[in-house]
C-alpha cells in the first residue's frame, strides 16, 4: 500500500481557505488517521513534489482559528 495513504498526507492551503469542504475533508482525514495507527498531515505542501510552495504565508490567527475550527468538525465526526 502507499506511504502516503497509510501515514502521510499533503494537502493544499487552500483546504482551509475555500470553506466547510475543505475542513470538511481534511477532518475526515484527521479521524481516519486518529482510528488507525495515526499519522502526519501537512498543509501547505504541494502534493505532487511533496515540498511546501514558496512564498505562502499564514497568520498566527488564521493557524490558530484553523485548528479550532478542526478540533470542532472532527469532535463531532
Amino acid at each position: 500500500m502507499d506511504t502516503e495513504m497509510q501515514k502521510i498526507e499533503y494537502k493544499s492551503l487552500q483546504k482551509i481557505r475555500t470553506g466547510d469542504k475543505g475542513f470538511n475533508e481534511l477532518a475526515v482525514t484527521c479521524v481516519a488517521f486518529a482510528n488507525a495507527q495515526g499519522g502526519v498531515i501537512y498543509v501547505g505542501y504541494d502534493y505532487k513534489s511533496k515540498k511546501p510552495i514558496e512564498g505562502q504565508t499564514i497568520s498566527i490567527k488564521e493557524l490558530n482559528d484553523t485548528l479550532s475550527r478542526l478540533r470542532s468538525k472532527c469532535f463531532n465526526t
